[in-house]
């Protein structure tokens, strides 16, 4: 009986690498993403987050799932891609969910790229339980303005903009040597929509 359980596991396996495989494709678009790249993306994933799964389209509340969705058209996984380390290269927010005796969790995650195809992870959140899941944004350079240890700071990178089924928000941004988070106002960055491309 276990013989015939392993070839369907293999199966789903594979085809939830195929999904996470053509997700990235039309994330990249035309950006530098090459097939090494998208293996070691999802090498990383299955290595660091073994027993976690990338949040699909579906488990977000329809009122979120559709701006996203029109925003990154054929995408049903929440991996969003920005300079999130003001370097000029792409790194990678996924969010992660599984499920376990604690309830449903969710993990916030960015894959920097490193030399060899590889990447270096970095965990900003992780939150339990949730019922229905949040969805990530990449935010422009310059389109916040936080007040960072008593200075007004205008965010100098792209940015992770996590947003919660209730609508509060969450930026997560690079700041010198660590990521650093800021609760946002509910709605609306302070840029104006001129600064936006």
């Amino acid at each position: 009986m276990s013989l015939e359980t392993r070839p369907n596991s293999s199966l789903l396996r594979s085809a939830r690498r195929f999904a996470a495989l053509a997700a990235l494709v039309v994330l990249a678009g035309c950006s530098a993403v090459t097939e090494e790249t998208e293996g070691g993306i999802e090498g990383t994933l299955r290595l660091n987050f073994r027993s976690w799964q990338t949040v699909a389209t579906k488990d977000v509340l329809p009122a979120m799932r559709d701006p996203w969705l029109a925003g990154h058209p054929k995408q049903d996984q929440m991996i969003v891609s920005g300079d999130y380390f003001g370097t000029g290269a792409n790194s990678f927010a996924v969010l992660l969910t599984k499920k376990d005796k604690q309830g449903r969790r969710v993990r916030l995650v960015v894959l920097k790229p490193t030399e060899g195809g590889r990447f270096e992870t970095y965990i900003l959140q992780t939150e339990s339980p949730m019922d229905t899941m949040p969805i990530i944004q990449t935010s422009h350079k310059n389109e916040y303005q936080v007040n960072l240890d008593g200075q007004n700071l205008s965010v100098p990178t792209e940015g992770v903009v996590y947003t919660h089924p209730d609508g509060h928000q969450k930026l997560f941004f690079w700041n010198v040597d660590r990521f650093t988070d800021i609760e946002l106002a509910p709605a609306t960055p302070v840029a104006a929509e001129s600064t936006r491309t």
